[in-house]
């Protein structure tokens, strides 16, 4: 078992099936550790067990939704207040991301 702890931008992330919570210490089995380094995308593991974000050209959201991850629509979800259930699969988290988006539109 390995302890990291995550210290991104974002309050959470979810990656390969874990929560990670900014500034929680997590326990992660050796697969789950294998597994979050394979999954990889601007993601840095420090000597000292922390997990943090680099910045990447779409650090301003312009991602298209729908060509999110699984795992990043989860992250953008939470990011901006919404909820999901744990069974939710892809096309339900874009439909709930998207009404997020369209709700942001309309404020602007």
């Amino acid at each position: 078992m390995s302890k990291f702890t995550y210290q991104g931008s974002n309050s959470s992330m979810k990656v390969t099936g874990v929560l990670l919570v900014k500034g929680v210490e997590t326990e992660l089995t050796d697969e789950q550790v294998k597994a979050l380094k394979d999954d990889y995308f601007g993601k840095a593991f420090l000597d000292d067990g922390s997990i943090v974000e680099s910045k990447s050209e779409n650090d301003d959201n312009t991602k298209p939704l729908s060509k999110m991850k699984v795992e990043e629509l989860e992250a953008y979800i939470i990011e901006n207040g919404g909820e999901f259930a744990e069974s939710d699969n892809k096309p339900e988290l874009l439909v709930i991301a998207q009404a997020i988006e369209d709700a942001k539109n309309d404020k602007d």
